[in-house]
């Protein structure tokens, strides 16, 4: 399954330009469970594996890969291997259509087999918070420092280097009851020497788990992580189960489940499962809260602010709000519509005079094109009337995927997600959505509130109100230069982007 032409190519010794983003989605692969060594500055994500560092940021519909070393990297993202077909092949279990859908874009990585086998036995039924320190310690206790492009790290201990680490020292590393389990597993593992991983990886599946699990502190579900999330093993069809997969599985038949955990992507299948339920749970969660906080707040005072009589005008007014305020369209609009009342009156105008009615607004000439044009397009297309459906709507000028979504929402209260700056912006702070694309978000926050609304069969939770509810937090208190952090609800809960 040769799909890399497609997913990402090498451009240098240090750099990979991953050109589908479908395939690859740097934050689910990082929060999917399979490494712990990483954290995200910013919109950049650094990355330790083995003695090894990358940098990844996404933009532009790409994600660039900068790194020590290219050709490690693009074999540690198994960039080899097609996903798209692995994902076509696992939806003939429908239970997977929704995982695959939110998770689609995590690929299974390619550890080195001393890592993943230490870094395993240390998060078994541990905090990940605690655990996550205690790998970072000692990686800097007992590691060799590194560095790339004017950024140290610090590589994983060599099993050499982990066999002179004593009891004692383990203990203070903070792993707790594990430390005689760490210290007699890196003993074994520096007896084994440099390719330790070559004594099991010709075994059979169940064969390598239970070699394994002779390893002190490894059980089945420690073994299982190794056997898949090591690139020396990369056993796709051996299905860690923890309580996440557990429940996950627990819904389906004995003839479901058995055929599930058979196949021999399993162990893909069980991550788009993990991701899904460890993710959708906090999501349905966070999304009835911030609608129930916010409906509170601003639900009896929550209208659209632009003033308007009818639906042409409605329409209008929300072309024109545009990079705009709502106080400075309602400044124009009564002027602009007792002059042009109709779409035909309008379609008929002269462009310099609606410029000149409009000309307080910001990109007033490409406004005043766009809503003569629009007002054309619904005299001669649809006989006077506001069309009521997206695909009609995108057909009139100025009219993009927000300008539907608002207009329908306000209009005919129909239940879609307009997204306009203040929702983006709100969006990204509460952690709904990481994109700057306008129809990704939508598509972001629509999931999550349809997801509560649905779960927790709460009818009450309506979409067509997110955008007003969101402009109203927006304004009151998460303000883009000067949000009030010491009143807001959500800061310490799910704000993303603390203050500086």
């Amino acid at each position: 399954m040769l799909g890399f032409f497609m997913v990402a190519e090498i451009v240098s010794k240090n750099r990979i330009i991953v050109r589908d983003l479908k395939e690859f989605d740097i934050d689910s692969i990082l929060k999917s469970g399979q490494v712990f060594r990483f954290e995200k500055i910013g919109d950049e994500y650094r990355l330790c594996a083995g003695e090894h560092f990358a940098r990844i940021t996404v933009s532009g519909g790409e994600a660039v890969i900068d790194c020590d070393d290219a050709d490690y990297f693009y074999n540690y993202f198994d960039f080899k291997t097609d996903y798209g077909e692995i994902k076509t092949e696992l939806t003939k279990f429908l239970f997977l259509k929704e995982p695959i859908k939110l998770g689609g874009g995590i690929r299974i990585l390619k550890g080195e087999f001393v890592e993943v086998l230490i870094s395993f036995i240390i998060s078994a039924n541990n905090n990940i918070k605690r655990f996550t320190k205690t790998l970072k310690d000692l990686c800097k206790s007992f590691g060799e420092r590194k560095s790339f492009s004017g950024t140290e790290y610090f590589a994983f201990p060599t099993a050499q280097e982990l066999a002179k680490i004593s009891r004692e020292e383990w203990t203070k590393l903070g792993v707790g009851y594990r430390a005689e389990y760490l210290f007699e597993t890196a003993q074994k593992l520096a007896q084994l020497g440099e390719n330790g991983a070559n004594n099991f990886k010709n075994k059979p599946d169940e064969e390598l788990l239970n070699a394994l699990q002779n390893f002190k502190g490894v059980g089945r579900k420690v073994a299982s992580c190794v056997a898949l999330f090591c690139g020396d093993f990369h056993r796709l069809g051996v299905c860690p189960i923890d309580t996440w997969i557990s429940k996950a599985l627990s819904s389906l038949s004995t003839l479901a489940k058995r055929e599930f955990l058979a196949h021999e992507f399993a162990g893909i299948g069980q991550q788009y499962l993990f991701y899904y339920y460890q993710n959708i749970g906090r999501e349905i969660n966070k999304a009835s809260l911030v609608y129930r906080e916010l409906i509170a707040r601003y639900g009896k005072s929550l209208r659209c602010g632009l003033d308007f009589k009818n639906e042409f005008e409605l329409l209008i007014a929300i072309i024109l709000s545009a990079q705009c305020t709502d106080k400075k369209v309602n400044a124009v609009s009564p002027i602009l519509f007792r002059e042009f009342p109709s779409a035909k009156s309008l379609a008929r105008a002269e462009l310099k005079k609606v410029e000149e009615i409009i000309k307080s607004l910001g990109l007033y000439k490409n406004k005043a094109k766009n809503i003569i044009e629009c007002a054309r397009g619904i005299a001669e297309n649809f006989g006077e009337v506001v069309p009521n459906n997206c695909a009609d709507l995108i057909s009139l000028a100025g009219v993009g995927r927000k300008t539907v979504n608002v207009f329908l929402a306000e209009a005919f209260g129909a239940e879609v997600i307009g997204v306009d700056t203040h929702c983006a912006r709100i969006a990204n702070r509460l952690g709904f959505s990481t994109s700057q694309n306008p129809s990704i978000i939508e598509s972001d926050l629509t999931r999550a509130f349809e997801a509560a609304k649905q779960r927790e069969n709460a009818p009450e939770i309506r979409l067509s109100k997110i955008n007003l509810l969101f402009i109203a937090f927006g304004r009151d208190i998460c303000d883009a230069r000067k949000p009030k952090c010491d009143s807001c609800p959500f800061y310490s809960s799910f704000c993303v982007k603390p203050r500086e």
